[in-house]
């Protein structure tokens, strides 16, 4: 029997929390007969209005992005979620008792009048659903899939090794030279983890991708990150050596 039933998951964001980050959501999903999923969005930002336009945009975001979306979602989805609903017991849920610096975050797995509740597997959960939301903003075209370029130039040499990974279909693209190959999905939570483990100075970083010796990494948008001078361990120190040896091992 299918494990995959009709799902809902609830989410506000921590009381302390600051705007322009707060917001809450709601996400659906229902199964289709041809294992595509039915899926439903909406987020809305909230308490925006003690900011100005400009101190919203000046940490990433624009004046409204509010976004509601309707559609579907291809069958290599429900595997994922199949999987983790079949690991997850369900526990009592009480909003007005968690802590500030908590997330409220409820999952309904059934019928919508089935009681829901706290995933014991949350921390699976929240990335599975980030993952969601990720091929939702993808599939409504609001952003593209996640793109990085490595190039590692050494004595005039250049290697150059691109990663595209798109959340709608769960496809990892890699391409080295005249060489590409598809990578398990599930290999992109790991690297991603080193990508997003170091600093980034935009102050350092470069327009154009230089022609001297050295490592550098673009990420999608059209600014160069030399390894080492623009990219920084945050705080741990050897994060930009595993970024580097991560890289590395994807040109292989």
């Amino acid at each position: 029997m299918d494990a995959l039933q009709n799902l809902q998951i609830r989410f506000q964001s921590a009381a302390e929390m600051p705007p322009p980050y707060t917001h809450f959501y709601t996400l659906t999903v229902r199964p289709l007969p041809d294992r595509q999923l039915e899926v439903a969005f909406s987020i809305t930002y909230t308490d925006r209005d003690e900011l100005d336009a400009d101190e919203i945009i000046a940490e990433g975001f624009t004046a409204d992005d509010d976004f509601d979306w309707k559609g579907k979602l291809p069958a290599v989805w429900h595997p994922a979620l199949e999987s983790l609903v079949s690991k997850t017991r369900l526990q009592p849920l009480r909003a007005d008792r968690l802590p500030n610096d908590r997330d409220f975050f409820e999952l309904t797995i059934g019928a919508e009048n089935d009681k829901g509740g706290q995933p014991a597997n949350q921390p699976d959960w929240q990335y599975l659903t980030q993952e969601l939301i990720q091929a939702i903003y993808e599939a409504a075209g609001r952003e593209r899939p996640f793109e990085l370029t490595f190039v590692d130039i050494q004595r005039g040499t250049t290697a150059e090794t691109q990663l595209t990974a798109s959340f709608v279909k769960r496809e990892l693209l890699v391409k080295s030279g005249q060489r590409s190959k598809n990578l398990p999905w599930a290999e992109l939570q790991p690297l991603m983890s080193e990508v997003y483990g170091v600093q980034y100075l935009y102050e350092e970083a470069l327009p154009k991708l230089p022609k001297r010796d050295g490592q550098f990494l673009n990420l999608g948008e059209e600014l160069w990150f030399e390894l080492g001078r623009a990219v920084v361990d945050l705080d741990e120190p050897g994060a930009v050596a595993r970024l580097r040896k991560a890289l590395r091992r994807l040109a292989e």
